[in-house]
């Protein structure tokens, strides 16, 4: 019976709080922090990907070795007790569900993160013509923007800018 309870205490794990959505684009780095409670500090810390189930995890990176996707490493500021995963050159298949892990005796401590990765747009301009006014119009579109600015060409005729 001591058997089957310690098999069973093993494959548990404690998930703490709501999941938490980060967004990155393509080709960008992106920094996923990870708090844990004080007492910690010198537990060895890991994110993995996918169910991150017992026997069948996918480690990214673990503290204290080197990932084995070198795009993927760890830092840990115990003082403020927060560890730092930073992905660089962000790929559309690194989206997906990761857990922010901490390794204690029995059962690790774990945080969800859910990573979208969206594909940068390279920056375009379009020129349409309105019907009624036959004047034309631009719509650049930028990332990381999403502003509106009026211009006034030479025939002070308006000219909208907009970055979405």
């Amino acid at each position: 019976m001591w058997d089957i309870l310690l098999l069973f205490s093993s494959i548990c794990s404690v998930v703490v709080g709501a999941p938490v959505t980060v967004t990155g684009h393509t080709g960008e780095s992106l920094n996923i922090r990870c708090t844990y409670k004080s007492g910690y500090e010198s537990n060895p810390k890991y994110l993995c990907k996918g169910a991150c189930i017992y026997g069948n995890r996918i480690i990214m990176v673990k503290s204290g070795s080197p990932a084995e996707d070198q795009r993927f490493s760890l830092s840990d500021n115990t003082t403020a007790r927060v560890f730092t995963v930073t992905i660089t050159d962000l790929r559309t298949e690194d989206t997906g569900q990761y857990w922010c892990g901490v390794k204690r005796t029995g059962t690790d401590v774990y945080s969800e993160i859910v990573l979208l990765v969206k594909q940068v747009n390279k920056t375009t301009e379009d020129s349409t013509i309105s019907p009624s006014s036959a004047k034309p119009s631009f719509f650049q579109h930028n990332r990381n923007k999403s502003t509106i600015q009026q211009h006034y060409n030479h025939r002070s005729e308006q000219i909208n800018r907009c970055s979405v």
